[in-house]
């Protein structure tokens, strides 16, 4: 017979201790809870408190069913928002709805369902899954983007910025997704494919609304520097994605033509430049391409099929444009090539080729024959070409006036000489482009622009918003369906009352997460945040959400602040104080021969190392990897919940491992962690009369006493620092010990399981809940004195002739002669000879050497 790989099996067995037998009916005992804490509003963020604390997870998109992934982002920030309320603060922890968005246009396709209904349903699905975990949000604070009165308020901004200069309207390059027919940014480009269809993007130029997020390029990368709290990994990729490059902006004379301007970053190896390149795009490849259709082919074939950079294997390519380029030092005359790897939108779109010092360069060099002249050397000169290093230890050759020099000096003496030529000078330029925002769909907050034949682009009256989306369209034809909406599309210009027409175009949904953490905090009808109440608790002290969002949202939030600053909507403020980035949940995958992928539940496994379904059908086990629904190996929350609980599951997901690395769902682990809750409320229960009762007479021990402060310590540490996995194995650790108790020291067990009910509760809320409420225990969070974290003992190694050979304890800084008395039996097991040396380290080792 097969095992079933699972054990969600509704599980649900008494526990004995002794003649006693407890029924731990989870079931019952969660559902009477969560109906308490709504009914009293336990989690609402409302009150006087001086002590404020924002705890954040990155709100999800109503798709429809959360999985166990999602469960342990936010019991991740449950347990931290639980303990700071125990402290007295006054905690915000809001939930809310990442609404607009393709996904629900394409399930209205699939569906023929209308995006706004297949939205609220999902919402109502997934915000009582949430509430089934316990979750403490203050439920009163909860909005979906895709409400009429919160993208109100985003129209308004958006009419602000563009009033200001921060939002533009232009003609530019922009990446097509001909799947899901609309704009990406550059950010939503994956490996050259659209982050959700996975389609080849296309090059487009359209005329698109566009935030000016290159013009607070030194602003965001100045304010990484304040990101302290953030990990180190997406500070980084912020930092990249900015891209401050210093170099110098350099021209190519190119005969009857205008003049090739490149911008450079190694300036100093200008002497090895043995040719230029330029992107498809550049006007040199458009006009060729007029008169040579094989130049035009090959500018067809990149723009179907783009270079990808982060593509190891992809080959540099291009082809011999009918013009050359003067040299601006030695006025040699270079070949320019139209090449795959140079891009139109990053620098002038034209570079010179060094290869013997790109490595990019010298594959392309390489196919085409082109020479690669050497200029700076490696003090190890049997480094291969291309050489790459470029620092204090090389020094400038094949340079004329730049031989000798380091390529430090050699920047700035070759910036020098073109700055006397008037063909170049120094230059800083970024990586980061302009964030176009407008999307060609129907479910988007509208942008709240009016196009006038007359007076142009004017922006929707005040009293007119919200814009919001018609009701009567039809999503059966690929496009915009706004495009066809006619009635919608009609109005009048608010300047001049003639006939004009709505902008058909919808905000990217970066937008509508770029501002959601102030909403939370204030939500006044008539503006979109009062100031003063968000100065009250920004920034956010934590922030929970996917690494994967590190340069869209991450960056996209902390350049909305800072537009919003400049508009005056707030005081300059710092968004997220700390972030914690989680790790993915994991689990098995398994495939039937047909390719079908099955999930691990159905799965059973036999002694003989094989799988099959329960009908026998065979089936190959593949690698643990994160859940999706591509591979099928996600878990319901709602059968864990059945079978196991809510304390249960909240408790396993946080066990074991960081939160910031991935982790390997395990049944066995549901399983533990569920026993552990089910022997933890038997024993209680066993103990409850002595529990209710009040404190027993006499002292705990001192030994007692230093050990629970110890963990009360350590715990709130480990909780304060997101290291849930240590506070989880901390309180397992306190369990044990106060298992011994219960006979020893009625005194030491009467504080020391009071304690760790409280400390417990924040991962088992509902299980504590219940014991709390009929021991009478507050839940406060237990305060610990420093005084008792101070070790007064410590162990000393015993070494003979350097060999460890045993331990002893004794007195902090004890002296070398009390230590030797203590090491006395270990002496005289393991010395048959006499001492001629002690060493001894205080309070680390003592080394017998005979």
């Amino acid at each position: 017979m097969g095992e079933s790989l699972s054990f969600l099996g509704g599980l649900q067995a008494p526990l004995f201790f002794g003649e006693n037998v407890v029924q731990y009916n989870f079931q019952d005992l969660e559902k009477k809870w969560q109906k308490i804490w709504e009914e009293k509003q336990l989690f609402s963020s409302k009150g006087s408190h001086k002590k404020t604390y924002y705890v954040l997870e990155m709100f999800p998109y109503p798709s429809g069913a959360l999985h166990v992934g999602h469960v342990r982002n936010y019991v991740l920030g449950d347990v931290l928002a639980r303990v700071k309320a125990s402290q007295g603060f006054r905690v915000l922890h809001p939930i809310g709805w990442d609404a607009f968005g393709l996904p629900a246009e394409n399930a209205a396709l699939t569906n023929k369902s209308h995006p706004r209904a297949w939205t609220y349903k999902n919402i109502e699905h997934m915000r009582a899954q949430l509430k089934s975990l316990g979750l403490s949000y203050d439920w009163s604070r909860e909005f979906a983007t895709c409400d009429d009165s919160y993208f109100k308020h985003e129209q308004e901004m958006f009419i602000r910025f563009w009033k200001n200069g921060l939002i533009v309207r232009k003609e530019g390059e922009v990446n097509w997704d001909p799947v899901d027919k609309t704009i990406l940014a550059n950010e939503q480009v994956e490996n050259g494919c659209g982050w959700r269809s996975g389609a080849p993007v296309e090059k487009r130029k359209m005329r698109q609304w566009f935030v000016r997020q290159a013009d607070f390029a030194q602003e965001l990368l100045d304010g990484i520097d304040d990101l302290g709290g953030w990990p180190e990994s997406v500070r980084t990729m912020q930092k990249n994605w900015i891209g401050r490059s210093e170099g110098a902006s350099i021209t190519f004379l190119v005969d009857h033509e205008d003049p090739l301007h490149v911008f450079s970053t190694r300036p100093e190896t200008l002497y090895g430049a043995a040719f230029c390149g330029v992107s498809i795009d550049h006007v040199l490849a458009q006009k060729a391409a007029k008169t040579d259709q094989k130049i035009q082919e090959y500018i067809d074939y990149v723009r179907d099929h783009p270079f990808d950079e982060k593509d190891t294997q992809s080959l540099q390519k291009g082809t011999l444009l009918p013009y050359k380029a003067c040299h601006p030092l030695t006025q040699e005359e270079l070949p320019i090539y139209v090449v795959n790897y140079v891009l139109s939108d990053y620098g002038t779109g034209a570079v010179f080729g060094c290869p013997a010092h790109d490595a990019r360069d010298y594959s392309f060099a390489q196919e085409h024959n082109i020479p690669c002249p050497q200029v700076v050397r490696a003090l190890d000169d049997s480094v291969p070409l291309p050489i790459l290093q470029c620092d204090d230890s090389c020094v400038m050759i094949n340079s004329q006036e730049l031989n000798g020099l380091s390529p430090k000096k050699a920047f700035d003496k070759v910036v020098a000489l073109l700055e006397e030529k008037s063909l170049g000078c120094k230059e800083v330029r970024w990586r980061l482009r302009d964030w176009c925002v407008s999307r060609q769909r129907y479910w988007g907050t509208p942008v709240p622009m009016i196009h006038c034949a007359q007076c142009g682009e004017v922006p929707v009256s005040s009293e007119d918003l919200p814009v919001t989306l018609p009701e009567d369209v039809s999503f059966d034809i690929p496009g915009n369906p706004l495009e066809r909406s006619h009635d919608w599309l009609k109005t009048v210009c608010p300047q001049c009352g003639k006939d004009a027409r709505r902008d058909t175009d919808t905000l990217d949904t970066f937008f509508e997460s770029c501002w959601y953490f102030l909403r939370f905090i204030s939500q006044p009808s008539h503006k979109a945040f009062d100031p003063d109440v968000v100065e009250e608790f920004l920034p956010v002290d934590w922030y929970i959400g996917g690494v994967e969002h590190a340069v869209m949202h991450l960056l996209y939030a902390r350049l909305f602040t800072l537009m919003l600053v400049r508009c005056g909507y707030l005081k300059p403020v710092l968004p997220f104080k700390r972030l914690l980035t989680q790790g993915m949940i994991c689990y098995h995958t398994f495939r039937a021969l047909d390719g079908r992928w099955i999930n691990p539940t159905d799965v059973q496994s036999h002694k003989d190392g094989t799988y099959t379904l329960a009908d026998g059908t065979p089936l190959q086990r593949g690698a643990v990897e994160k859940m999706s629904k591509s591979k099928n190996n996600t878990v319901n929350p709602d059968s864990v919940l059945g079978a196991y609980g809510a304390d249960a599951l909240r408790m396993f997901v946080v066990s074991d491992v960081p939160p910031e690395r991935h982790f390997e769902w395990s049944d066995a682990g549901l399983h533990g962690a569920w026993r552990f809750a089910k022997k933890l409320y038997g024993t209680l229960h066993e103990h409850k009369d002595m529990l209710v009762g009040s404190k027993p007479q006499g002292d705990m021990t001192p030994d007692f006493v230093r050990a629970m402060h110890k963990i009360v310590a350590n715990v709130t540490a480990d909780i304060e620092a997101m290291r849930l996995h240590l506070a989880v194995a901390h309180i397992r650790t306190f369990h044990n010990l106060l298992s011994e108790q219960w006979k020893t020291s009625p005194a030491n067990a009467w504080h020391g399981w009071r304690t760790l009910i409280v400390l417990m509760e924040p991962f088992m809320p509902h299980l504590c809940a219940e014991i709390r409420s009929e021991c009478a225990i507050d839940f406060v969070w237990p305060e610990y004195n420093e005084a008792y974290l101070v070790e007064d003992s410590v162990t000393v190694a015993v070494q003979v002739n350097g060999k460890m050979r045993g331990t002893v304890t004794v007195a902090k800084s004890a002296s070398q002669e009390t230590v030797l008395d203590a090491a006395e039996a270990i002496r005289k097991r393991c010395v048959n000879s006499a001492v001629r040396k002690i060493i001894f380290v205080q309070d680390r080792i003592v080394n017998i050497i005979v």
